[in-house]
């Protein structure tokens, strides 16, 4: 478990609890990417208003990640 300071989009500062898996799989247009050195913070609130995702990635996740499985 790590410890990672952030700042809200209103300037308040906090600490969230990450953890730091060996790695993470992630299933995107047909293809099984993996991401090491990741971590990953859950928090329990919405992300939208509307629900429209559930998570958020950093786009390297997905143009960097080894490709394990690609779309034949």
């Amino acid at each position: 478990m790590t410890w990672v300071p952030y700042r809200t989009v209103d300037g308040v500062t906090n600490y969230q609890t990450t953890v730091r898996p060996d790695a993470v799989l992630i299933q995107h247009e047909g293809k099984l990417i993996e991401c090491r050195k990741v971590l990953i913070a859950v928090k329990n609130q919405k992300l939208s208003s509307a629900g429209d995702f559930n998570c958020i990635l950093h786009p390297d996740m997905l143009l960097n990640g080894r490709t394990i499985v690609s779309a034949s």
